[in-house]
């Protein structure tokens, strides 16, 4: 017997076909292990994981239409004070006791121009965050116009031995730095596990409307001691370095507006060991070309150092500049840098990263001081001028270079000079200029003359195979030859793909940052049976 499905039976399905489908495309995140896992220069333990809780005992903030006055204890909802900077007096006054000082709902303006100016936060186990569930905006007393020194343009300072700050769920409007910490000499030990997280900053303003001084998002002190020496770096004892921070977060971050979004810069001594920036997203207009002092993430004299599913656009200088050690960025998308998208100055990898657009001038895209280096399973595509990348650029080295499953299209040529060059599996397509793909101590006109070389297999000239590129769409086309051509016997690849899905999904491994996968079948009405 025939039957014919009722309207609602026909709803019911096409609705549960939709979820499934938005469910398969769905972006998925790793966790830290697994991303830990996927790294040949980090282990499980080197980044920290956020474990800090707000402490029961509360100190309450809120404005005068929610019954905040300074005349209230604070320690209870229904007696708020009206100033965060009174409830972070009241916490330095108080060290012994772990606190939460919870802002209500509305914008809160913050120090006063007076005593609270040079407030810092002079304790740990401190939790600043947003009440439940309320939106909370913090803005100088000044507002809206612009700091006049050191200090009022800042929000929080934070310089001591101090262990667990976090600070949650708030938005910062008219300020030219959030957050600066650190030590102020190296007679005390680091501070330790400082998290940043859930935060939205815009509106920035400059110090005295001065172009020379430079917004950003979080700094580091500057320390006097020089203990290593002046220059980039920290020699060759990173892991018994005196640091100025110790297990450092920022994480669900949106910053908007900012020359240096994050200066962790002290070049003299070391200044994190342990650093995750994950989901964090850099976002300016397009501009030109400008000078260190514009990076976006520009970390100096620092050690294992994870950054994951970022976005940096628009950033006038370089996107990532790492003179750090046990360096990753995975799953991040870079765009319209002015200068270097990623550089190295010690061992730094790139898994699953998509670097579209990028170096307005001429410089080389990916930048290695030393290594080594792996680039695994990336695509760099549209870089007009410079090279593509250069590897130990002055002096020639035999440190190893791993370039797998990866992508450069509209590009010139690498510049390589080590002959521990392995590159499998890669594709390159529309070189510009009729430039050869590898250059330097190893060359290789074309992907032909690659794989003839020790330690290259696999690697081919093609076409571009993703869907559309310059609208941020970098999945693989429905047949691409990209597809199930990758490598994977003896190489450490991610167990999950740009979008958090499996890294293999057909019979192999797919070239590029994105697995395909089938498309769900179209819906369609028709009469069930």
């Amino acid at each position: 017997m025939r039957y014919l499905a009722k309207p609602m039976e026909i709803w019911v399905f096409l609705l549960a076909l939709t979820l499934f489908s938005l469910a398969t495309l769905a972006t998925a995140v790793p966790s830290l292990d697994e991303i830990t896992s996927a790294c040949m220069f980090l282990k499980p333990g080197d980044i920290p994981a956020d474990t800090f809780q707000p402490p029961a005992k509360a100190i309450y903030v809120a404005t005068e239409a929610d019954s905040g006055n300074d005349n209230n204890s604070g320690l209870s909802l229904d007696a708020p004070l009206l100033h965060l900077h009174k409830a972070i007096e009241y916490a330095n006054n108080n060290p012994e006791t772990s606190f939460t000082i919870y802002i209500r709902r509305g914008v809160h303006y913050y120090k006063d121009g007076g005593d609270y100016e040079y407030q810092r936060i002079e304790r740990g186990n401190l939790y600043i965050t947003a009440y439940q569930g309320e939106d909370v905006t913090i803005r100088p007393y000044y507002w809206p116009g612009n700091p006049t020194s050191y200090s009022n343009e800042r929000v929080f300072e934070i310089y001591g031995p101090y262990e667990n700050i976090t600070i949650d769920g708030l938005k910062f409007e008219g300020w030219s730095a959030i957050v600066t910490a650190g030590l102020l000499d190296l007679t005390t030990p680091a501070l330790h596990n400082l998290t940043i997280k859930n935060i939205s900053a815009t509106k920035f303003t400059r110090r005295d409307d001065n172009p020379d001084f430079h917004p950003v998002f979080f700094d580091t002190a500057y320390l006097s001691e020089d203990v290593y020496g002046e220059g980039k770096h920290i020699y060759d004892n990173p892991d018994t370095a005196h640091y100025q921070i110790e297990n450092f977060i920022l994480s669900n971050i949106h910053v908007e507006g900012v020359d240096l979004v994050i200066n962790i810069g002290d070049e003299n001594d070391a200044n994190v060991r342990g650093l995750r920036i994950t989901h964090f997203d850099a976002v300016n207009p397009p501009g030109q070309a400008g000078n260190s002092s514009s990076d976006a993430f520009a970390i100096v004299n620092s050690s294992k150092i994870l950054i994951d599913h970022c976005r940096i656009e628009n950033i006038n200088d370089d996107g990532v500049d790492t003179k750090g050690y046990n360096v990753a960025v995975v799953n991040s998308f870079i765009t319209g840098t002015g200068r270097n998208a990623v550089k190295f100055w010690r061992n730094g990898e790139i898994i699953n990263t998509i670097l579209y657009n990028v170096t307005q001038i001429d410089d080389g895209a990916i930048i290695v001081e030393d290594g080594p280096c792996r680039i695994i399973n990336s695509v760099l595509l549209h870089h007009a001028v410079g090279y593509a990348g250069t590897y130990d650029y002055n002096e020639p080295t035999t440190t190893t270079l791993e370039i797998v499953n990866s992508v450069f299209g509209e590009v010139q040529d690498f510049y390589v000079n080590t002959s521990g060059l392995r590159a499998h599996n890669n594709r390159w397509f529309d070189m510009l200029n009729d430039a050869p793909i590898i250059s330097g101590l190893v060359n290789a006109d074309n992907a032909d003359q690659l794989n003839v070389l020790p330690n290259c297999s696999g690697n081919a000239m093609s076409t571009n195979q993703f869907v559309n590129p310059a609208a941020g769409d970098f999945s693989l086309k429905s047949g691409s030859d990209w597809i199930d051509a990758g490598i994977s016997a003896g190489v450490r690849l991610p167990s999950f793909d740009y979008r958090g899905h499996p890294r293999i999904i057909g019979s192999g491994v797919d070239i590029g940052p994105i697995e395909y996968q089938t498309p769900p079948p179209p819906v369609c009405f028709w009469m069930l049976y």
